[in-house]
């Protein structure tokens, strides 16, 4: 069971700091806005990043003769592939949208 959630440590960190920055347009408006995205995007990594930790406890728990069941540590599993799935594909859609803004002409 620990290769379900350890499949993923392969895949590449994505950071906030790895794209270069979009042009802000001048206004406090697009600036709060912005604040509040980046804290709300950091915010469900950190949930998501929590979540695949707290399944590989539980399944060293289990493992090591705690005092968890089996159904608690595949839900646990669940959860957590199912928030790494979801990110994946928020970032994919982020990407998407970062290259089709680049990509508008003037």
């Amino acid at each position: 069971m620990s290769n379900s959630i350890g499949a993923y440590n392969g895949l590449p960190q994505m950071r906030m700091t790895d794209l270069p920055p979009l042009p802000v347009p001048n206004g406090s408006a697009a600036k709060s806005d912005s604040v509040g995205f980046q804290k709300l995007l950091l915010d469900t990594l950190g949930e998501t990043s929590g979540l695949g930790n707290s399944a590989q406890m539980n399944e060293e728990l289990m493992m090591t003769g705690g005092d968890i069941t089996q159904v608690e540590v595949l839900a646990s599993i669940k959860k957590a592939d199912l928030a790494l799935r979801t990110m994946i594909q928020v970032r994919n859609k982020m990407l998407d949208a970062y290259r089709e803004v680049i990509n508008l002409r003037m």
